[in-house]
């Protein structure tokens, strides 16, 4: 049985994090909005991205800014 891996984000996913929100509907404006504070909370000190993996594609992600 296949399980899903989190892993801590990659500059690598940031397309298939893309391709889930449009497929969600998420209007481009939020996307690029939400790409943007992505990238953000990597480089920050508060804040942490990870990514759900399965069959080594991206399904899911989360971010938390503490």
């Amino acid at each position: 049985m296949k399980q899903i891996v989190i892993r801590n984000f990659e500059e690598r996913d940031l397309g298939r994090i893309e391709e889930i929100l449009k497929v969600i509907g998420w209007a481009d404006q939020y996307v690029v909005g939400q790409l943007e504070c992505i990238k953000k909370l990597c480089i920050s000190n508060s804040g942490e991205v990870f990514v759900a993996i399965y069959e080594e594609v991206v399904v899911g992600f989360i971010q938390v800014e503490h």
